[in-house]
């Protein structure tokens, strides 16, 4: 695991988007160094993945198709 986030590192991404959610994808967004984390709100977002953003946006709509959350976020 520590070769791929140093890998992910090495991208140098200025933003980091994490439309999945979850806890791991929520280590990989932190450890990207993005200075901009963006993601969703509680209840969107488990396993604790809002430690992980700097930034988040609200659920658009219960029950809401991916397609419309992932447009939330611009």
């Amino acid at each position: 695991a520590l070769p791929f986030l140093r890998a992910v590192r090495r991208l140098g991404c200025e933003l980091t988007i994490d439309l999945q959610g979850h806890f791991k994808s929520g280590v990989i967004t932190r450890f990207s160094g993005a200075p901009v984390r963006l993601g969703f709100e509680p209840p969107q977002a488990r396993e604790w993945n809002w430690w992980f953003t700097t930034d988040r946006v609200a659920d658009p709509a219960d029950r809401a198709l991916k397609l419309l959350k992932f447009q939330a976020l611009g």
